[in-house]
């Protein structure tokens, strides 16, 4: 585990399947695992960084070795697509792996037997794929792993993933009051995802707050009252920025719901909810909900919800005023329903056809791009700037207009994509007359003239 030491020689005493201060987390307890004879797995909703696995028998185990186990995780995009190297600007248009694209991969690693216990480690990742030399880690991310074994093994008492996030133990304070009501009830129960309870009570001596049962309470709160709770919480502590090991808590109450990030909690120490009235605070901060909400309105911080609030009436105007302008403008692409080819035109009125995926899917054409580069451009002389007016006739149309005027001409530009073979028309017949692989033809008209009182050429 790269920062955490964990290695294959690493001792199996590390690894305890409840929280232990300062041990890594085991994160199949938040996963859905499923045994059948010769197999035992676990998947999670969200891909994991997994680094080690245990599996522990009610008896030892005798005569084993690596050739006698598999371990296969589940992978589709990753590792080439890691979401490490992304930034937010092109997360969203990225592929993802969910639970029904993709494949078991045998993975590379170590075996280690002490007693009744087996440790399965990774080895580096370039085992697998040699080619990914800047990316030799030694975890998997899956969203699925399992280990297929020997069905004549001793009965397994328990199944462990290990990630390289770390327990952490914080006592938080949740702190809740009236709100303009004259009485609130706040009956409820605690819920932790990827962390566990460690214990619940009334906020403090005077609390009337009663607890129900280890994760319930009963609480009733009148005008001008405040009352809550504490709870101890072992919670994932992270290391990296976009890990999916994130501990999150969720109140559930008659009066409101809601859940929060203990991750948030230790950087910002407390958080409020204006709108529900209340706080949720690191308990070791001392902090009160009236006290810490007169703090933050002495200076004079709103919350967002406060700030949309304030903000005028959205309207088409200052939509289009507030705009930022678009660094570069943008081509404008011609086709026609159904059909893979495509033709561009640029805002010098340049056309040009690129190959996309024609290449990487066949189609009956495929083998007639035969130009070199992906994109082959056609230039007519237009003025080698943007056009002083560009639309598409009649505002949606896919007939797309430029005009410039430079000199005192007048360069003008109309162009569309129609088929090459067939009658456009007869698209409206069904979609039995469309073929992907029809050829289409780009249709253009320049008409140029002169505003000037001298001769031009």
């Amino acid at each position: 585990m790269e920062g955490y030491g964990i290695t294959s020689s690493i001792s199996m005493n590390v690894f305890t399947p409840m929280p232990t201060l300062g041990a890594p987390v085991n994160i199949a307890r938040y996963g859905e695992t499923w045994f059948n004879a010769g197999e035992i797995g676990v998947l999670w909703s969200d891909p994991r960084d997994i680094y080690a696995i245990i599996m522990r028998f009610k008896h030892p185990p005798g005569g084993l070795s690596e050739a006698a186990f598999k371990v296969q995780y589940w992978q589709c995009n990753w590792p080439k697509v890691k979401f490490e190297h992304v930034g937010a600007g092109f997360s969203g248009w990225g592929p993802i792996d969910d639970l029904y694209n993709g494949l078991w991969r045998d993975a590379r690693f170590n075996l280690r037997v002490e007693g009744n216990v087996l440790l399965f480690t990774f080895r580096p990742l370039t085992e697998e794929y040699p080619e990914l030399t800047d990316y030799d880690v030694s975890f998997r991310r899956t969203l699925k792993v399992r280990v297929l074994f020997p069905k004549d093994l001793p009965e397994i008492e328990s199944f462990e993933v290990y990630t390289d996030s770390t327990w952490r133990l914080m006592e938080v304070s949740v702190e809740w009051g009236c709100g303009l009501d004259k009485v609130r009830v706040w009956s409820g129960s605690i819920e932790v995802f990827n962390g566990e309870l460690k214990d619940l009570k009334p906020l403090n001596n005077c609390s009337r707050v009663r607890i129900l049962s280890k994760d319930s309470w009963l609480s009733e709160v009148k005008d001008g009252e405040t009352d809550g709770i504490r709870a101890e919480i072992w919670y994932a502590s992270i290391d990296k920025p976009k890990s999916f090991d994130e501990t999150i808590v969720t109140i559930r109450s008659a009066a409101f719901s809601f859940s929060f990030s203990m991750r948030d909690l230790e950087r910002e120490r407390a958080i409020l909810i204006k709108d529900y009235d209340v706080l949720i605070s690191k308990s070791s901060e001392n902090i009160s909900l009236r006290a810490y909400s007169d703090v933050l309105s002495g200076k004079r911080l709103a919350t967002i919800y406060d700030m949309i609030d304030k903000m005028p009436e959205q309207s088409l105007e200052r939509a289009w005023r507030e705009m930022p302008a678009k660094r570069r403008s943008i081509h404008f692409i011609l086709g026609c329903k159904g059909r893979r080819q495509k033709i561009g035109v640029d805002t010098r009125g340049a056309i040009f056809i690129p190959k996309l995926w024609n290449l990487r899917v066949k189609g009956k054409y495929s083998d007639r791009f035969l130009w070199d580069g992906d994109t082959v451009t056609y230039g007519f002389g237009f003025p080698d700037r943007d056009p002083d007016e560009r639309w598409l006739e009649d505002e949606y149309l896919p007939i797309v207009h430029a005009k410039w005027i430079e000199d005192g001409v007048v360069f003008e530009q109309e162009a569309f994509a129609t088929l090459l073979l067939k009658n456009l028309l007869d698209d409206l017949k069904g979609e039995e007359m469309i073929d992907g692989d029809d050829p289409i033809v780009c249709m253009m008209k320049i008409t140029l003239f002169s505003q000037s009182l001298s001769p031009k050429t």
